[in-house]
Order: C-alpha cells, then structure tokens, then sequence
C-alpha cells in the first residue's frame, strides 16, 4: 500500500519526467530552427552580396551554430540536473 508520501514522490516524478520530456521537444525545435535560419540567411546574404563571399556569410555561419550551441548546452544542463532529481525520488 503507498503512503501519501509515496504518492507525492510519484507525482513530482511525473512532473519532472514532462519537464525533461519538454526540454528534449525544445531542443528537436531548436535544431531544426537553426538549420532553417542558417539555410535562409547565407541565401539571403549570398543573394544580397551579388553572389560574391563575404565575411557577413561567414559570421552568419558561425554566430547561429554557436546561438545554437549555447540553448543546447543550456538544456542540456537543466535535463541533466532533472534526471538527477528523478534519481534521487527514485531511491
């Protein structure tokens, strides 16, 4: 028979589960953004340098790769520190 501490531990399981669950959802949109944003923009900027390389190509190419590398670490440490609180109720 569970206790209502038991049920407590549960709950707040669940909700970090979706929390975790919600934080991947974000990091798959993220992604997917990012790839979008890169593809558009160097078009746009190869367009609008007469098809011509410039350094504004280059940046671009790098400034949203590294935008994205920042969000991903970022969720990346929330979802580590979540499964770690999970673990924890687990025990």
């Amino acid at each position: 028979m569970r206790t209502f501490q038991d049920e407590l531990d549960w709950t707040l399981f669940d909700q970090l589960h979706r929390v975790v669950l919600q934080i991947s959802g974000f990091c798959f949109r993220t992604k997917q953004i990012c790839l979008t944003l890169v593809v558009a923009v160097v078009g746009l900027l190869i367009k609008f340098t007469d098809s011509g390389l410039d350094h504004s190509i280059f940046v671009a190419g790098a400034v949203i790769p590294a935008g994205f590398w920042f969000l991903d670490s970022v969720a990346y440490f929330y979802q580590s520190k979540m499964r770690g609180l999970m673990a924890s109720i687990e025990k």
